[in-house]
């Protein structure tokens, strides 16, 4: 078997991640949870305009506006035997470029209830 060989340590490259600000989306009519993002580099030169459509009512989150790239996910609960993971309650279906009421573009989240 021939002797592993690593090269001299590599620099360490910052990526950029920061811990940004989290966003819940809920319903604007029925209120129930649906979506959620964490900013995970603010100074990034990226504008987002997103809401999100309930999967309970039919209706829209409110349009929220943040700076950055994110990561995301549906909503989803505190899993009571591992408090480092969580139960999912929505996923995310789909992603929708739209035109809200004003004619401005919008990023439709499209999230169903998890089975």
């Amino acid at each position: 078997m021939a002797d592993v060989q690593f090269g001299p340590p590599r620099e360490r490259v910052s990526v950029g991640l920061k811990n940004g600000k989290d966003f819940l989306f809920e319903c604007s009519k029925c209120g129930k949870p649906l979506y959620q993002i964490k900013v995970v580099n603010p100074d990034a030169d990226v504008e987002w305009r997103t809401r999100v459509k309930c999967c309970y009512c039919g209706d829209h989150s409110f349009i929220r506006e943040f700076r950055g790239l994110y990561a995301h996910s549906g909503y989803g609960i505190p899993d009571p035997n591992d408090p480092q993971e969580a139960i999912p309650v929505t996923e995310i279906l789909e992603f929708k470029t739209e035109t809200d009421s004003q004619g401005k573009p919008v990023l439709t989240v499209i999230v169903g209830a998890k089975k």
